[in-house]
């Protein structure tokens, strides 16, 4: 027990000693040697770039289209519209509405003479051309209404004869009104084709007819071989009836119809005229026939009243 308290005191009498020595021995702090201030980096500044001279960019003015050709083109589709007005009957029908564009065409003209407005040009001349396609159409479809009453063929296609009419006088009216030139081109347009409906109405039914006839009448001359009498002629005949064939093809009917008239005749002619030479030469049979006939039988009464001489008798009065 007595060395557990020496061993204790012993240890008590170390640390005081430990820190008594500690105390004593506090070695002085070292003066902190001051480090001069960082200074800091100076700031780089950019680099200035030299101006550049601002160019100031030339304003770019649009290029007008050069329309010379259009106006050239459009010049001569007036003038061949013009030629086909005066071809299809405008002096002779509407010389008024002819003479009134012309004035208008000469103003034109000399619009475009004197003026750079390209597109006013143009402006002015396209319903010049519009106004003299429809009066070329008016001027055609009078002259197929006078034909259609001429021939009084209104009841092939009724219809298409009074919206004819309707078109025509409703195309007067706008043209009268200032209304626009396409639409006065439209109603003549409209005119026209109804009046031709009404013709190939009417020639189609005659063609049909008249090739029936002409069929007819190849039957009756093949019949007396008229080919072979009059070669040339019959097959000039066929011919025509051939291009006749091709027409009402075409739907061309009218000029189907004109062909058929012409093989129908001409077969006709020869067939009449093949029949006279033969019936012509069947009579000459006929009498020659009946010649004979009549020599053989007065030969034969001569015969019986005063007979002739045995051949030896008359031999020996010769003698």
């Amino acid at each position: 027990m007595s060395k557990i308290n020496n061993a204790l005191k012993v240890c008590f009498f170390v640390l005081v000693a430990l820190v008594v020595f500690s105390c004593k021995t506090t070695p002085e702090e070292e003066p902190v040697q001051e480090q001069p201030p960082v200074e800091a980096p100076a700031e780089e500044k950019p680099v200035e770039k030299p101006v550049e001279p601002v160019v100031e960019k030339p304003v770019e003015v649009p290029v007008k289209e050069d329309k010379s050709s259009q106006i050239t083109e459009l010049g001569s589709a007036i003038e061949k519209a013009r030629q086909k007005a005066i071809e299809s009957g405008a002096q002779s029908y509407l010389p008024e509405i002819l003479s009134a564009l012309d004035a208008q065409y000469a103003d034109a003209l000399k619009f475009a003479e004197t003026s750079s407005d390209q597109d006013e040009v143009l402006a002015r001349g396209k319903p010049l051309l519009d106004y003299y396609e429809a009066l070329e159409n008016a001027c055609i479809s009078l002259t197929l209404k006078a034909r259609i009453e001429g021939f009084s063929f209104q009841s092939y296609d009724m219809p298409n004869y009074e919206l004819g009419v309707e078109s025509l006088s409703k195309a007067e009216s706008l043209y009268t009104d200032g209304s626009g030139s396409s639409a006065v081109k439209e109603q003549t347009v409209l005119s026209h084709t109804a009046f031709q409906a009404v013709m190939d109405a009417a020639f189609m039914t005659l063609a049909q007819e008249k090739r029936q006839d002409a069929v007819s009448v190849r039957a009756d001359a093949d019949a007396i071989k008229a080919g072979a009498a009059d070669k040339p002629g019959y097959n000039s005949a066929m011919l025509k009836f051939t291009s006749a064939e091709t027409k009402m093809a075409e739907k061309s009917y009218e000029n189907a119809y004109n062909l058929y008239v012409d093989s129908h005749n001409a077969l006709l002619e020869i067939y009449e005229r093949v029949l006279q030479k033969r019936k012509a030469a069947e009579e000459a049979i006929a009498r020659a026939k009946s010649k004979t006939e009549a020599v053989d039988r007065y030969a034969l009464e001569a015969d019986t009243i005063a007979p002739l001489p045995a051949e030896d008798t008359t031999a020996e009065a010769v003698q």
